[in-house]
Protein backbone atom coordinates (compact mmCIF):
# COMPACT_ATOMS: atom_id res chain seq x y z
CA UNK A 1 0.00 0.00 0.00
CA UNK A 2 3.13 2.56 0.71
CA UNK A 3 4.30 1.79 -2.33
CA UNK A 4 0.84 3.13 -4.02
CA UNK A 5 0.38 5.90 -2.22
CA UNK A 6 4.38 7.09 -3.10
CA UNK A 7 4.03 6.14 -6.92
CA UNK A 8 4.56 9.52 -8.87
CA UNK A 9 6.39 11.08 -5.90
CA UNK A 10 8.84 14.00 -6.89
CA UNK A 11 10.97 15.47 -4.41
CA UNK A 12 12.54 19.16 -4.70
CA UNK A 13 12.41 22.77 -3.87
CA UNK A 14 9.56 25.23 -4.01
CA UNK A 15 8.87 26.58 -7.16
CA UNK A 16 8.19 30.66 -7.02
CA UNK A 17 4.34 29.68 -7.21
CA UNK A 18 4.54 26.98 -4.82
CA UNK A 19 6.50 29.10 -1.92
CA UNK A 20 3.37 30.46 -0.12
CA UNK A 21 1.19 27.38 -0.03
CA UNK A 22 4.44 25.10 1.04
CA UNK A 23 5.15 27.88 3.97
CA UNK A 24 1.25 27.81 4.89
CA UNK A 25 1.84 23.85 5.05
CA UNK A 26 5.49 24.02 7.08
CA UNK A 27 3.51 26.67 9.81
CA UNK A 28 0.53 24.95 9.66
CA UNK A 29 0.78 24.58 13.77
CA UNK A 30 1.10 28.09 14.16
CA UNK A 31 -2.13 30.26 15.09
CA UNK A 32 -3.80 31.71 12.19
CA UNK A 33 -2.00 35.09 12.78
CA UNK A 34 1.37 33.99 13.83
CA UNK A 35 1.36 31.78 11.05
CA UNK A 36 0.45 34.68 8.64
CA UNK A 37 3.14 36.37 9.52
CA UNK A 38 5.66 33.60 9.68
CA UNK A 39 4.62 33.10 6.03
CA UNK A 40 5.27 36.86 5.07
CA UNK A 41 8.45 37.13 6.72
CA UNK A 42 9.90 34.11 4.90
CA UNK A 43 8.49 35.28 1.89
CA UNK A 44 10.26 38.64 2.53
CA UNK A 45 14.01 36.37 3.30
CA UNK A 46 13.58 34.55 -0.32
CA UNK A 47 12.51 37.27 -2.58
CA UNK A 48 15.35 39.88 -1.29
CA UNK A 49 17.95 36.89 -1.37
CA UNK A 50 18.39 36.34 2.38
CA UNK A 51 17.36 32.88 2.48
CA UNK A 52 18.13 30.26 -0.22
CA UNK A 53 15.48 29.21 -2.80
CA UNK A 54 17.02 26.03 -1.70
CA UNK A 55 15.96 26.31 2.04
CA UNK A 56 12.53 25.21 0.87
CA UNK A 57 11.92 21.34 0.58
CA UNK A 58 8.68 19.96 -1.00
CA UNK A 59 7.14 16.86 -2.44
CA UNK A 60 4.75 16.32 -4.98
CA UNK A 61 2.41 13.58 -5.86
CA UNK A 62 0.61 14.11 -9.53
CA UNK A 63 1.85 18.16 -9.40
CA UNK A 64 -0.15 18.19 -5.92
CA UNK A 65 2.03 19.19 -3.08
CA UNK A 66 1.52 16.67 -0.57
CA UNK A 67 4.76 17.74 2.07
CA UNK A 68 6.76 20.26 2.55
CA UNK A 69 9.37 21.69 5.10
CA UNK A 70 12.16 24.23 5.78
CA UNK A 71 15.96 24.11 6.70
CA UNK A 72 17.82 27.43 6.84
CA UNK A 73 21.63 27.76 8.02
CA UNK A 74 22.75 30.32 10.17
CA UNK A 75 26.09 32.03 10.65
CA UNK A 76 29.14 30.16 12.92
CA UNK A 77 27.97 26.18 10.87
CA UNK A 78 24.26 26.11 12.31
CA UNK A 79 20.91 25.82 11.03
CA UNK A 80 17.07 25.86 12.44
CA UNK A 81 14.87 22.88 10.47
CA UNK A 82 11.42 23.20 10.58
CA UNK A 83 10.31 19.70 10.29
CA UNK A 84 8.29 18.02 7.26
CA UNK A 85 4.08 18.71 7.17
CA UNK A 86 2.10 16.35 5.22
CA UNK A 87 -0.95 16.81 3.96
CA UNK A 88 -4.05 14.33 4.96
CA UNK A 89 -3.27 10.59 3.55
CA UNK A 90 0.43 10.95 2.76
CA UNK A 91 2.23 8.24 3.91
CA UNK A 92 4.73 8.83 6.81
CA UNK A 93 7.69 7.75 4.24
CA UNK A 94 7.67 11.15 2.44
CA UNK A 95 8.31 12.84 5.92
CA UNK A 96 11.78 10.64 5.94
CA UNK A 97 12.46 11.30 2.46
CA UNK A 98 12.14 15.00 2.70
CA UNK A 99 14.00 14.16 6.02
CA UNK A 100 17.10 12.98 3.84
CA UNK A 101 16.93 15.63 1.35
CA UNK A 102 17.32 18.49 4.23
CA UNK A 103 20.47 16.24 5.45
CA UNK A 104 21.80 16.26 1.82
CA UNK A 105 21.40 20.19 1.56
CA UNK A 106 22.71 20.88 5.25
CA UNK A 107 25.51 18.56 4.62
CA UNK A 108 26.61 20.32 1.47
CA UNK A 109 26.48 23.58 3.51
CA UNK A 110 29.01 22.11 5.80
CA UNK A 111 26.13 22.44 8.94
CA UNK A 112 27.49 20.80 12.08
CA UNK A 113 24.60 21.07 14.41
CA UNK A 114 20.84 21.66 13.20
CA UNK A 115 18.13 22.33 15.50
CA UNK A 116 14.53 20.98 14.85
CA UNK A 117 11.64 23.18 16.00
CA UNK A 118 9.25 20.85 17.36
CA UNK A 119 5.10 22.50 17.80
CA UNK A 120 3.83 21.64 20.71
CA UNK A 121 0.35 21.14 18.58
CA UNK A 122 1.96 19.15 16.24
CA UNK A 123 2.83 15.27 18.04
CA UNK A 124 3.92 13.61 14.68
CA UNK A 125 6.51 15.21 14.58
CA UNK A 126 8.68 14.16 17.35
CA UNK A 127 8.33 10.27 15.80
CA UNK A 128 9.25 11.92 12.40
CA UNK A 129 12.27 14.16 14.05
CA UNK A 130 13.63 10.96 15.99
CA UNK A 131 13.57 8.71 13.02
CA UNK A 132 15.71 11.41 11.32
CA UNK A 133 18.23 10.59 13.92
CA UNK A 134 17.78 13.86 15.95
CA UNK A 135 18.20 13.25 19.48
CA UNK A 136 16.32 15.37 22.50
CA UNK A 137 19.38 17.96 23.78
CA UNK A 138 17.26 19.64 26.41
CA UNK A 139 13.81 22.13 26.45
CA UNK A 140 14.90 25.95 26.54
CA UNK A 141 13.00 28.68 28.24
CA UNK A 142 12.36 32.06 26.81
CA UNK A 143 12.53 34.37 29.79
CA UNK A 144 11.83 38.29 29.80
CA UNK A 145 12.88 41.20 31.81
CA UNK A 146 10.98 44.10 31.76
CA UNK A 147 13.22 47.15 32.41
CA UNK A 148 10.63 50.11 32.22
CA UNK A 149 10.72 50.19 36.32
CA UNK A 150 14.02 48.87 36.78
CA UNK A 151 15.92 51.33 39.37
CA UNK A 152 19.57 52.84 39.89
CA UNK A 153 19.09 50.89 42.88
CA UNK A 154 18.58 47.66 41.92
CA UNK A 155 21.83 47.62 39.60
CA UNK A 156 23.59 49.23 42.84
CA UNK A 157 22.13 47.08 45.25
CA UNK A 158 25.00 44.21 43.20
CA UNK A 159 27.49 46.64 42.02
CA UNK A 160 30.58 46.52 44.98
CA UNK A 161 33.04 47.90 42.56
CA UNK A 162 35.21 44.79 42.25
CA UNK A 163 33.92 44.06 38.39
CA UNK A 164 34.91 46.51 35.10
CA UNK A 165 33.63 46.15 31.94
CA UNK A 166 35.51 46.80 28.88
CA UNK A 167 33.96 47.09 25.48
CA UNK A 168 34.83 44.51 22.76
CA UNK A 169 36.97 45.76 19.64
CA UNK A 170 36.82 43.41 16.02
CA UNK A 171 40.56 43.13 16.58
CA UNK A 172 39.95 40.56 19.80
CA UNK A 173 38.32 37.78 18.58
CA UNK A 174 40.86 34.90 19.80
CA UNK A 175 40.72 37.30 23.16
CA UNK A 176 37.15 36.06 23.51
CA UNK A 177 37.36 33.26 21.85
CA UNK A 178 39.79 31.81 24.43
CA UNK A 179 37.67 33.48 27.59
CA UNK A 180 34.65 31.81 25.96
CA UNK A 181 36.31 28.09 25.72
CA UNK A 182 37.18 28.74 29.18
CA UNK A 183 33.56 29.75 30.44
CA UNK A 184 32.45 26.35 29.09
CA UNK A 185 34.54 24.27 31.87
CA UNK A 186 32.27 22.79 33.91
CA UNK A 187 28.93 24.32 32.18
CA UNK A 188 25.85 23.10 32.98
CA UNK A 189 24.24 25.04 30.07
CA UNK A 190 24.16 22.34 26.92
CA UNK A 191 27.79 20.98 28.25
CA UNK A 192 27.02 18.38 24.84
CA UNK A 193 27.27 21.01 22.54
CA UNK A 194 30.85 21.79 23.95
CA UNK A 195 33.91 21.14 21.32
CA UNK A 196 31.32 20.32 18.39
CA UNK A 197 32.10 23.61 16.41
CA UNK A 198 35.29 25.81 16.19
CA UNK A 199 35.33 28.38 18.78
CA UNK A 200 35.14 31.01 15.87
CA UNK A 201 31.93 29.49 14.32
CA UNK A 202 30.55 29.91 18.13
CA UNK A 203 31.49 33.25 17.68
CA UNK A 204 29.99 34.16 14.54
CA UNK A 205 26.68 32.28 15.51
CA UNK A 206 26.81 35.00 18.28
CA UNK A 207 27.17 38.24 15.98
CA UNK A 208 23.92 37.04 14.37
CA UNK A 209 21.70 37.50 17.25
CA UNK A 210 20.23 40.25 16.44
CA UNK A 211 22.06 43.50 15.52
CA UNK A 212 25.63 42.95 15.96
CA UNK A 213 27.92 46.23 17.20
CA UNK A 214 30.71 45.47 19.10
CA UNK A 215 29.75 48.31 22.13
CA UNK A 216 27.75 45.52 23.61
CA UNK A 217 30.22 42.85 23.70
CA UNK A 218 32.13 43.03 26.79
CA UNK A 219 35.05 41.37 28.62
CA UNK A 220 34.53 41.32 32.31
CA UNK A 221 37.64 41.60 34.78
CA UNK A 222 38.78 41.76 38.11
CA UNK A 223 41.53 43.27 38.98
CA UNK A 224 42.64 43.64 35.53
CA UNK A 225 42.15 40.21 34.60
CA UNK A 226 39.24 38.38 32.44
CA UNK A 227 36.76 36.76 34.51
CA UNK A 228 33.74 36.39 31.95
CA UNK A 229 32.50 37.64 29.06
CA UNK A 230 29.11 39.58 28.42
CA UNK A 231 27.26 39.44 24.82
CA UNK A 232 24.31 41.89 24.70
CA UNK A 233 22.34 42.60 21.08
CA UNK A 234 19.70 44.73 19.95
CA UNK A 235 16.84 43.03 18.09
CA UNK A 236 16.35 45.46 14.68
CA UNK A 237 13.15 47.54 14.62
CA UNK A 238 12.23 46.81 18.16
CA UNK A 239 13.16 48.01 21.86
CA UNK A 240 13.96 44.25 23.16
CA UNK A 241 17.50 43.20 23.68
CA UNK A 242 18.99 40.16 24.14
CA UNK A 243 21.33 38.44 26.34
CA UNK A 244 22.91 36.57 24.27
CA UNK A 245 25.82 34.58 26.40
CA UNK A 246 27.29 35.51 29.49
CA UNK A 247 29.67 33.42 31.09
CA UNK A 248 32.30 32.80 33.80
CA UNK A 249 35.83 31.22 34.52
CA UNK A 250 35.69 28.53 36.89
CA UNK A 251 37.62 30.11 39.04
CA UNK A 252 35.48 33.18 39.61
CA UNK A 253 32.14 31.24 40.30
CA UNK A 254 30.29 31.40 43.52
CA UNK A 255 30.72 35.06 44.17
CA UNK A 256 27.56 36.96 42.90
CA UNK A 257 29.42 37.86 39.81
CA UNK A 258 26.66 36.66 37.59
CA UNK A 259 24.39 38.38 39.10
CA UNK A 260 25.81 41.75 38.76
CA UNK A 261 26.85 41.01 34.99
CA UNK A 262 23.19 40.27 34.63
CA UNK A 263 22.49 43.64 36.18
CA UNK A 264 24.38 45.61 34.66
CA UNK A 265 23.05 44.07 31.17
CA UNK A 266 19.53 45.09 32.22
CA UNK A 267 20.94 48.68 33.25
CA UNK A 268 22.69 49.18 29.78
CA UNK A 269 20.20 47.56 27.99
CA UNK A 270 17.67 50.33 29.70
CA UNK A 271 20.13 53.14 29.35
CA UNK A 272 20.17 52.64 25.93
CA UNK A 273 16.40 53.15 25.43
CA UNK A 274 15.11 49.12 25.66
CA UNK A 275 11.94 48.20 27.43
CA UNK A 276 13.12 44.58 27.87
CA UNK A 277 16.15 42.03 28.20
CA UNK A 278 15.37 38.63 26.64
CA UNK A 279 17.44 35.32 27.33
CA UNK A 280 16.96 31.61 26.74
CA UNK A 281 18.04 29.16 29.23
CA UNK A 282 18.04 25.21 29.58
CA UNK A 283 15.90 23.94 31.64
CA UNK A 284 18.36 21.02 33.04
CA UNK A 285 20.64 23.94 34.30
CA UNK A 286 19.86 24.15 37.49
Amino acid sequence: MTTQHTENLELGRATTHERSEALNLVYAALASTDRQQAVDATLGELRAGKLSAQALHVARRGGRLVGAALAKPHPGRTAVVWPPQLTAATPELVADQLFAQIDAQLATEGVVIAQVLAHRDAPQDVPRIRRAGYDHLTDLEYLVCGLEHLSAADVEAHDDGSLTFETYRESQASRLAQLIQRTYEGTRDCPQLNDVRDMHDVLAGHRATGQFTPERWSFVLRDGVDVGCLLLAHHFGSTTWELVYMGIVPTARGGGDGLRIVRYAQHSAASHGATSLVLAMDTSND
